[in-house]
């Protein structure tokens, strides 16, 4: 009787398990039926951590460093609880495809998370991917929330450089950026001086929610000490266990949210090189077959445009600057300082503006290389102006 007993408790045992691996696996391939793609990019969704990571089909290659579970995460601070999505117990995991966007919902007792991924043309020739996150909270009382992203990058690991940003160029060492001096762009390449693919993150992009903090580290450090990171200058890539593992922590600082009021966020990816579909690719192939390897004023137009708005949008916050130095300082001095601080960053715009239109009327003289030189230059320069500018407005 006792060995009749044991075995019909090895055997519920073993389909309890047996269940449970199961519930696990289909878990598993939902999350990996409800993919979402285009000719170029396939977003491949991990289910316990909700991240996701993009398939470069051309080049048989991922854009974030790919591991099961994800090794980036999302994280949430609830008060004075920090949460893994995939530490918690008890909760509701679901992908599913909804009118083309790709939807992820997260839930415990208290709070309900839906995020959701799309594709989206970020200009002309560009394509991108959008994340909106949001965070509602269900509890019967309100509580302050807090949203980071961590990715895990690898790509230029190899060459001790993973970064190039903006307004800085290829860095090697740990970064921190306020909410102030977030650059426009930071890209992810695999090999800084010749690359092939890389991400490209668009923190200010204009209809994303730009982060609060921007942090660039160690992957375990940054992981381990996400909601108090202690920044130290100089410090590289590198833990007691591997070496160059680097890291981009995106924080939104936390606020209250009341009884089901929802905290929401939205964060932008783009891929290097700037294709938009194959069909793009061929008709580019044409043209360098036709005109050798010049550039074509149609590629590089919309890159243009785009500087010379965000330019001219910055003209005018200099020139709204003054007007406002002009009503707020009695001290003359004091005004007079600010106010050809001022003028100077206004002179050096103009200059630029002037070498931007110089460079579209040279467009058809230049190749590739000699093209994406000077657009950096002057991308990295009008960086150094936009933080000029956001010390010269903080400072009145």
């Amino acid at each position: 009787m006792e060995k009749i007993k044991i075995k019909i408790w090895v055997v519920a045992i073993f389909i309890c398990i047996f269940f449970v691996l199961l519930n696990i696996n289909l878990s598993l391939l939902k999350a990996q039926s409800s993919t979402l793609e285009n000719d170029l990019y396939k977003i491949v969704p991990d289910a316990k951590t909700g991240m996701i990571n993009v398939y470069i089909k051309k080049l048989n290659t991922y854009a974030l460093y790919y591991s099961i579970p994800s090794s980036s995460k999302i994280l949430l601070k609830y008060d004075n609880f920090q949460y893994l999505l995939e530490s918690t117990g008890s909760i509701i995991q679901d992908f599913s495809i909804q009118d083309n966007k790709l939807v992820y919902k997260w839930g415990t007792k208290f709070v309900n998370l839906i995020e959701t991924v799309e594709f989206v043309n970020l200009d002309q020739f560009n394509i991108g991917i959008q994340v909106t996150i949001e965070v509602r909270n269900l509890d019967s009382r309100g509580h302050f929330l807090a949203i980071g992203i961590l990715f895990d990058t690898y790509l230029g690991e190899n060459y001790n450089k993973p970064f190039q940003i903006s307004n800085l160029g290829i860095i090697d060492s740990e970064q921190y950026f306020s909410k102030s001096s977030i650059p426009m762009t930071i890209f992810s390449l695999d090999n800084p001086n010749n690359p092939v693919v890389g991400l490209i993150f668009y923190p200010r992009k204009a209809g994303i929610t730009s982060p609060d903090k921007i942090i660039i580290a160690n992957y375990d450090e940054l992981l381990n000490n996400f909601w108090n990171f202690s920044y130290v200058k100089g410090r590289n890539f590198s833990s007691q266990y591997k070496r160059q593992d680097a890291a981009v922590g995106y924080i939104y600082d936390e606020s209250f949210i009341n009884t089901n009021q929802a905290k929401s966020i939205s964060f932008l990816l783009g891929f290097y090189p700037i294709k938009k579909s194959s069909e793009t690719e061929e008709i580019k192939s044409e043209v360098e077959d036709e005109k050798g390897d010049k550039v074509t004023p149609e590629d590089v137009d919309s890159k243009i445009k785009e500087l010379k708005a965000y330019l001219e949008e910055q003209i005018k916050t200099l020139n709204d600057k003054l007007e406002e130095l002009n009503k707020k300082y009695e001290n003359i001095a004091a005004m007079d300082s600010a106010f050809f601080s001022g003028q100077d960053l206004i002179k050096v715009a103009m200059e630029l503006l002037t070498e931007i239109t110089s460079l579209e009327t040279k467009i058809q003289e230049l190749n590739d290389e000699e093209f994406n030189q000077l657009y950096m230059d002057l991308l990295n320069r009008l960086e150094e102006l936009i933080q000029k500018l956001n010390e010269l407005i903080n400072s009145a």
